[in-house]
């Protein structure tokens, strides 16, 4: 059944998950999984390997000491922060960048005495440094909208006299958790709006929780762990203001779409969902001048001084200062004939499905077609039986909105690099997991027995993928193996080099090989478990039917 049959909820039901029968159990189990990979991810990725991490940081941290908003040109990193780069290895896009000794090989090639002296060294750095500046060396991500570095701050006050490894971990933990819980309880609001049947909505989950991009993009210290699930709740409270329509529905869809202005630039694009959608209520009289102005009123008190502030120091909305910020209409409009739209496409998806950290390795091509040719087949299905409610309407136009968005973005960066770059970073599009994932299951579960294929097939290749992340990619990578990651060769390296590969884990990430494992062989427990659920569930399905068919 559908999450909202039989259940009378009120116009904002966050709390607990209710309605959803047995499946209830099972969607427990898969926050726990999002939960550890969370964590495990956390663990794993070293010390400024995610991305612009040591930026991002360097933004809390200046937060967290002043109390006031760094401006870009004028807010240098910390000594402590800049000192870090000397003693960690960084991958080899960072290292041209911030003239670090070590990339990963160099580091992987030090004797362990000497990577234990240099890791001794990174945990000794005087906390004091953090409130030096390192002269020249600005803060270019001090252009981000704050809302998560006010809370990134507040934690890292608390945590201030820790050395400097365990404070990014702890916000890594914190936040990354934080994201997950606050990214469940948006699918779930969602499904209740799409009336999607439980299975299908646990299964969504599932496959976003199996997404290496969102803990890549959790797992780091930055304002995206937020943002992700930020717009997801904007969707959701577009489509309950217009579903009930009063001054309080549409002051919470105020209040909502100001926060996730003030979490990421981006999401100004999606911000515009909620604003024609509250002209149609005016024009069908479904709304009127006060609940206008509730809606209003949270973005002029709450939003727009953020962004006038960017106008004053920046001459731009976003308060983007590079070389993006100041194309001219007529630029953009050649950028966008000359770009090879089919390459750049193909770009930004495959590295919205896999991209490796900060060293932006690569997975099989191959895996990743069938990953999108799985969604594409849902889309299709959707598509075939769209229905004209409200709720999938938003969903579909939150979409498209963000993807022109990111079409816009492309083109600005591919005329702004001359051409170096074809589409927008993969961190922008983990917005579209959510309400991407729904309508893809929405499409499998209107085409039974044939969407029963779809709770079978995505689970099993996003937990594929998920468990090649950590054991054919991330370990390995950080862990010294060399060569081809062919099965035979994975093998031998984990039962034969067990200890060295320990040890360079124990210095290249962010917790020891003790931590790491047991949460690694949970989830990989929790995983068998919930795809034999789904497996299961499946092939009862199709025997119930096959009986019924015969009598």
């Amino acid at each position: 059944m559908p999450f909202s049959a039989g259940t009378k909820v009120g116009p904002y039901p966050f709390l607990a998950p209710t309605g959803a029968g047995r499946m209830g159990r099972w969607w427990v189990a898969v926050i726990l999984y999002g939960l550890l990979n969370s964590i495990a991810y956390s663990c794993l990725l070293p010390l400024w390997e995610g991305w612009d991490e040591g930026y991002h940081y360097g933004y809390v941290q200046y937060l967290s000491i002043h109390w006031r908003f760094p401006v870009l040109g004028r807010t240098d990193l910390s000594r402590e922060i800049w000192r870090s780069y000397e003693l960690t290895p960084v991958s080899h896009y960072l290292q041209g960048f911030t003239k670090a000794p070590l990339n990963f090989s160099d580091y992987l090639r030090l004797s362990e005495s000497e990577r234990q002296r240099l890791r001794l060294d990174l945990r000794s750095i005087p906390v004091a440094w953090g409130r030096e500046p390192q002269d020249g060396k600005w803060d270019y991500e001090a252009i981000q909208s704050p809302l998560p570095y006010l809370l990134m701050a507040v934690v890292d006050r608390a945590l201030a006299e820790m050395p400097l490894p365990d404070r990014v971990l702890w916000l890594r933990i914190v936040f990354s958790t934080i994201g997950v819980v606050l990214l469940a309880n948006a699918v779930w609001l969602l499904s209740r709006e799409l009336s999607l049947e439980g299975t299908y909505a646990v299964v969504a989950l599932f496959c976003i929780f199996s997404s290496q991009v969102l803990y890549a993009v959790f797992c780091h210290v930055c304002n995206d762990c937020l943002a992700v699930p930020a717009g997801c709740y904007l969707i959701f409270a577009t489509i309950r203001a217009w579903r009930h329509s009063s001054t309080g529905t549409w002051a919470i869809a105020g209040t909502i779409t100001a926060a996730a202005l003030l979490a990421k630039a981006y999401l100004l694009f999606m911000a515009t969902l909620p604003v024609a959608v509250l002209v149609g209520a005016l024009w069908r009289r479904r709304a009127g001048i006060r609940a206008s102005a509730a809606f209003v009123l949270p973005l002029a008190v709450l939003a727009a001084p953020w962004y006038v502030r960017n106008l004053v120091l920046y001459r731009n909305l976003t308060g983007t200062a590079d070389s993006t910020s100041n194309l001219s209409l007529r630029l953009l409009v050649d950028g966008a004939k000359a770009l090879p739209w089919r390459d750049g496409i193909a770009y930004m998806a495959h590295g919205s499905l896999w991209t490796g950290n900060n060293s932006f390795t690569t997975f099989s091509a191959s895996t990743l077609n069938v990953l999108l040719a799985t969604l594409t087949a849902g889309v299709v299905l959707y598509l075939a039986r769209a229905e004209r409610r409200m709720a999938e309407w938003a969903t579909v136009a939150a979409v498209g909105l963000h993807c022109a968005g990111l079409s816009l973005i492309g083109v600005a960066y591919f005329v702004s690099t001359k051409g170096a770059l074809i589409g927008a970073w993969p961190w922008y599009s983990q917005v579209l997991l959510v309400p991407l994932f729904l309508i893809v299951l929405l499409g499998f579960s209107r085409f039974d027995p044939l969407g029963r294929f779809g709770l079978v097939v995505c689970p099993l290749l996003w937990g594929y993928v998920m468990t090649c992340t950590y054991f054919v990619k991330l370990i390995p990578q950080y862990g010294g193996f060399t060569g081809n990651a062919h099965f035979s060769s994975l093998w031998h390296w984990y039962l034969g080099s067990a200890r060295e590969r320990d040890s360079l884990l124990e210095t290249t990430c962010m917790a020891s090989p003790a931590v790491v494992w047991p949460i690694l062989g949970a989830i990989l427990l929790l995983q068998t478990v919930i795809c034999g659920k789904f497996l299961r569930s499946s092939v009862r399905a199709f025997h119930r039917r096959q009986f019924a068919t015969k009598t």
